[in-house]
């Protein structure tokens, strides 16, 4: 039972209780759970979530994507500098603490999503969270790792990210 504030009422003989808001524990919890599912992120350190999960949690930018019984995947993303950028791309994608919110360059760094479902995900957060804005992120096709440039989508438009080719960015509208 998760601990914090609950409040009980009885309406007709029925209990209701009101859930406590997930807390950064809750997160993490699922964020490594998600992880031990996939085959892509099972074999990491617990080191490295220090620097792979924490920082998104603590500020922010994440989204779990919610399933029935379980969370089915989990995005996360940072706003990082053009110096942080060039790391990224050049196949660092180790992040300090301090890179996650510094700067104006907006990018999707993890999308775990061991059961499948990456492009409702994507589609998820093309209409949400990165709705209007443009953002990159790694794509991996056949083996081949390539930076892909997405755009958001604007209200009411439909989108889908796609695989660069011949190792170079491509935009997505």
């Amino acid at each position: 039972m998760q601990q914090g504030a609950a409040s009980s009422a009885s309406t007709s003989g029925a209990e209701t209780v009101a859930k406590a808001p997930p807390t950064v524990s809750d997160i993490f919890g699922q964020a490594v759970w998600l992880m031990t599912q996939s085959p892509a992120h099972r074999n990491f350190f617990l080191s490295d979530l220090e620097w792979m999960v924490m920082p998104a949690l603590l500020l922010r930018q994440f989204r779990i994507f919610p399933g029935k019984n379980q969370p089915i995947g989990i995005a996360l993303w940072a706003r990082i500098t053009e110096e942080a950028e060039k790391r990224l791309m050049s196949g660092n994608a180790r992040l300090a603490p301090q890179d996650w919110a510094a700067g104006d360059r907006l990018w999707l760094l993890e999308l775990i999503a061991p059961f499948g479902h990456h492009d409702v995900m994507m589609k998820d957060l093309c209409d949400t969270v990165f709705a209007g804005q443009t953002f990159k992120m790694h794509r991996t096709v056949d083996g081949k790792r390539d930076v892909v440039t997405v755009k958001g989508n604007a209200p009411g438009a439909t989108a889908a990210p796609a695989a660069s080719e011949n190792g170079k960015a491509q935009t997505v509208n």
